[in-house]
């Protein structure tokens, strides 16, 4: 641990992008995750409205 500690004291570059790599693998799997939240989401309002038309068909 402390060998890592003192590698990153004296190479900050490695420690810059470890950090950038870190914050975009995150926002990655929080992009990913959101897009496919958004599709499940449009999925449901879509099968709403199919049966918010059968309803008012069945009605008439």
């Amino acid at each position: 641990m402390i060998r890592v500690a003192s590698s990153f004291l004296t190479k900050p570059a490695v420690f810059f992008f470890a950090g950038i790599a870190i914050t975009l693998a995150t926002t990655g799997a929080t992009v990913s995750s959101l897009y496919e939240m958004r599709l499940d989401a449009m999925a449901q309002a879509h099968d709403a409205a199919q049966n918010l038309v059968i309803s008012l068909q069945k009605e008439t």
